[in-house]
């Protein structure tokens, strides 16, 4: 039963990753008739290509900048998605490696510190939500390591023999 479910919410996680990418892809092309924002939108298209002078300079991936900066809901419906996804993969696939666990939720939080520092001073309402997010995943990484720790006894697996 409890793979079942572990089952359901991969499948309904990607859905929902599938969903929200398609529906933050279309509400990012907005970009495209907007020039006023490429020059803080269109980061990635200024770091590839140098001055973006016309819309068909602009890089896909800023469209999903410029979702997330102007309509945060599906990029963080995206980004949650995808953290359960890869939660519950490492702790289905690691189950019996807290070793691995561990350094995952290690990697999240690191991640998600540098994510923050970088969106810190963010003039829209869109990258403070998601920073925002980041914070929670922090925090739900910390509760992940702490029960990963918790529940397997430091003598069995965190000692190695000599």
């Amino acid at each position: 039963m409890f793979q079942i479910t572990r089952v359901l919410v991969l499948i309904c996680s990607f859905s929902l990753l599938l969903f929200s990418t398609f529906i933050s892809f279309y509400e990012g092309s907005q970009i495209l008739t907007n020039p006023l924002v490429w020059e803080h939108t269109a980061v990635f298209s200024h770091w590839i290509k140098g001055d973006v002078t016309v819309s068909s300079d602009i890089l896909t991936i800023d469209y999903l900048l410029y979702a997330a900066k102007h309509s945060p809901f599906f990029p963080l419906l995206m980004l949650l998605s995808t953290s359960a996804i890869f939660f519950q993969l490492v702790f289905w696939l690691f189950k019996n490696n807290p070793k691995v666990k561990i350094t995952f939720c290690t990697m999240v939080i690191l991640f998600s510190i540098i994510i923050l520092i970088v969106l810190k001073d963010s003039p829209t309402t869109g990258l403070h939500l998601i920073s925002m997010f980041f914070g929670i995943l922090i925090i739900f990484s910390m509760i992940m390591t702490f029960w990963t720790v918790k529940n397997y006894k430091k003598d069995e697996y965190f000692i190695s023999e000599v």
